[in-house]
């Protein structure tokens, strides 16, 4: 073995142990670092009332927007919420009868003719739901005259928009 064999190892070992040891006995110092983020507009809710039931009705009547029908909706969103609703047709078997015999409003007893038709279009309802807070859709129904009996049932959505 001659020197500079030997020697160039005990170099190396002698930069790689001072290398160590300037990172284990090195001054301290501090960075700041700044975050940042961005918090989306969320608007959700849940409703009260998913089981309207009218009851039993004659063919040819009509019932008012009533507590029968109504829904309450819960904003559990960031921000508000704007309410829209639409549905489909009334269905029993092989027998139906239009979604527009469905009617809405933001108030109790609004009188049948006077009520907002639902239809298969999502419409927005003019009803907001402030954060946190709540408020009410009413539904109303009329039974064509000469409508053939049985249980029927329709699928009202109620929808938020930001």
């Amino acid at each position: 073995m001659n020197k500079k064999s030997l020697l160039v190892p005990i170099i190396i070992a002698g930069v790689f142990f001072g290398s160590i040891a300037g990172l284990l006995f090195a001054g301290g110092g501090t960075d700041a670092v700044t975050a940042s983020v961005t918090i989306n507009n969320y608007c959700t809710f849940t409703v009260s009332n998913t089981a309207i039931n009218f009851g039993s009705m004659n063919p040819g009547t009509t019932t008012a927007t009533t507590a029968n029908g109504v829904v309450t909706v819960t904003d559990t969103g960031n921000i508000g919420s704007n309410i829209l609703t639409s549905g489909n047709s009334w269905v029993y078997n092989s027998n139906s009868f239009g979604v527009q015999n469905t009617v809405w409003s933001g108030s109790s007893s609004t009188a049948y003719a006077s009520a907002t038709p639902l239809t298969i279009t999502s419409t927005d309802t003019g009803i907001v739901v402030t954060t946190t807070a709540t408020n009410t859709i009413y539904y109303g129904l009329g039974i064509p005259a000469g409508q053939a009996p049985g249980t029927y049932s329709q699928t009202i959505d109620v929808i938020s928009t930001c």
